[in-house]
């Protein structure tokens, strides 16, 4: 038995050259359009619209630029608390809420939409406003030049001064919007918090279909017996009517009727003046006339310049 390579060869030369023209096309067709397109494509996952608000888009790249900002702040803010305080100087303002060392997609989310609610309703932070606050936290232990020069090397000249400010700009507009509406209120309930947080982490993923009532109404042929409807009425008399549940609810809202009087004191006045007669306040007057009322004060004697200089002895004293 011939075992050459070249017998071999010989033997399966119908499905090698089968399966090297079909290496050649994967190579030479396949391979380059793969390529072309995994070019085109590179990137994509960074252009992906994670959320839309005011006319904004925010991309995945764009969230993930801030919230790698956010960090670096945060680490920049952390290290010039730190040095303040070996200094022995106090600080003087803490960290704004918000900027913590866990940045997340969906805190990114609510700072970038926070802030822009913020700025629409007038509120805004300059560049000087947001020095001071710096200079403030660190004792005035860094004036801007030196804030800028430890914030590039903090990061590696990865974020400039500008960078931070943008960041606290963001954060601060976002908090005041947040807690705008608990203005005047020193606590917040539990469950306000708890409905709070679920407003922004609870998640969930349905199906919906539309169907309209009118659809329906000519369909059905068959009234509900007396019985039936006060079964239904028993079910649902102590649930409140609501149009997102599809249980019937038969209880009446809370309704109440109040009675006011109002009046005006000038109309009292006139009414009462009105009931006057001369005789009465003729005599009103001279009562109060009698017990030292209305008395008018005399005016003050007035001197010449003759009479008001000064005596000189042995001058006789002018008769008055």
């Amino acid at each position: 038995m011939n075992n050459s390579p070249f017998e071999v060869f010989r033997r399966n030369l119908a499905p090698l050259m089968v399966f090297l023209t079909g290496l050649a096309i994967f190579a030479f067709v396949v391979l380059p359009v793969l390529d072309q397109y995994m070019r085109q494509n590179q990137g994509t996952g960074e252009q992906q619209v994670m959320a839309k608000f005011d006319g904004q888009e925010l991309t995945r790249a764009r969230i993930e630029g801030f919230n790698r900002n956010h960090r670096m702040t945060y680490e920049f803010l952390v290290e010039l608390g730190q040095r303040t305080t070996k200094s022995g100087r106090d600080i003087q303002r803490a960290i704004p809420a918000g900027i913590n060392s866990q940045p997340s997609e969906q805190g990114a989310i609510r700072t970038f939409e926070f802030a822009s609610q913020a700025a629409k309703q007038g509120f805004a932070l300059s560049d000087s406003q947001l020095l001071q606050w710096l200079q403030e936290y660190c004792g005035d232990l860094y004036n801007e030049a030196e804030l800028n020069a430890l914030a590039r090397k903090l990061s590696n000249n990865q974020m400039s001064l500008r960078f931070v400010q943008e960041q606290l700009r963001m954060h601060m507009l976002a908090q005041v919007f947040a807690t705008q509406g608990n203005a005047g209120l020193n606590v917040i309930t539990p469950d306000q918090l708890w409905a709070s947080f679920l407003k922004f982490n609870q998640k969930a993923n349905v199906e919906t279909y539309e169907f309209l009532v009118s659809d329906f109404v000519s369909k059905v042929t068959e009234e509900p017996s007396e019985s039936e409807l006060s079964d239904l009425f028993e079910e649902g008399k102590e649930r409140f009517p609501s149009t997102q549940s599809e249980e019937p609810g038969f209880r009446r809202r809370y309704a109440a009727s109040f009675q006011y009087v109002s009046g005006s004191a000038e109309t009292f006045l006139a009414d009462e003046i009105s009931k006057l007669t001369d005789e009465e306040v003729k005599a009103e007057y001279e009562r109060r006339v009698a017990g030292g009322d209305f008395q008018v004060e005399p005016e003050p004697e007035v001197k010449t310049e003759e009479e008001a200089k000064p005596e000189t002895e042995g001058e006789a004293k002018p008769e008055t």
